[in-house]
């Protein structure tokens, strides 16, 4: 009994370029199995698979170019080919559905699933610009005139003054010792003209 390659991959060979693990080799889809060699030489028959799922490991859905394929067995245990190039995806689906295999593509329900989800984030950006928009037509603190505030008094005497100067003394513990009083001391303000 002699090997039968029946697949041709995107490239036009026989061989799909992927890994197992860290090990990299080639997929080889025969008359009536999956092959990988080098290392680990993997073979399954396809009577024994239940499923092939196609997914994208990680992140970035849009921007990755290659996808992995789990092949799970009906006896259970599982074996993935990952680093698959993206151009290898059709021509696969085509073969498996030829071969009916049974093919459940997360590829395309992750897109679409990204797709949703940026249309969810677009919609609530845009609803959120509404809400900023109208705040700012009510006005905010930052908004406000720079022009001095008729309230300030810049010459005003202020307690926080005499606590700084050096030269003021206190009118508590000096008074009762005998010591000089604020108003003595204090030079007289020359009154504003204006």
């Amino acid at each position: 009994m002699g090997i039968v390659l029946t697949n041709h991959s995107h490239h036009q060979q026989f061989g799909i370029k992927c890994s197992i693990k860290a090990s990299e080799g080639f997929l080889y889809c025969l008359e009536k199995a999956f092959m990988f060699v080098p290392k680990p030489a993997t073979y399954i028959a396809y009577e024994q698979v239940s499923i092939v799922i196609f997914s994208r490991i990680g992140g970035a859905v849009s921007a990755s170019r290659t996808f992995d394929i789990t092949i799970d067995m009906k006896e259970g245990g599982e074996s993935q080919f990952s680093n698959i190039n993206r151009e290898e995806q059709k021509p696969l689906e085509d073969f498996f559905k030829i071969k009916g295999i049974r093919v459940r593509n997360e590829i395309d329900e992750d897109s679409s699933a990204m797709l949703k989800a940026a249309l969810r984030a677009e919609e609530l950006a845009s609803s959120e610009d509404e809400v900023v928009a109208n705040r700012a037509d009510r006005g905010s603190a930052d908004e406000d005139s720079e022009s001095d505030d008729e309230d300030f008094q810049g010459d005003s005497d202020s307690d926080v003054a005499e606590e700084f100067d050096s030269n003021h003394s206190s009118s508590g513990s000096e008074d009762e010792e005998g010591g000089a009083s604020d108003a003595e001391e204090r030079p007289k303000k020359k009154a504003k003209t204006g």
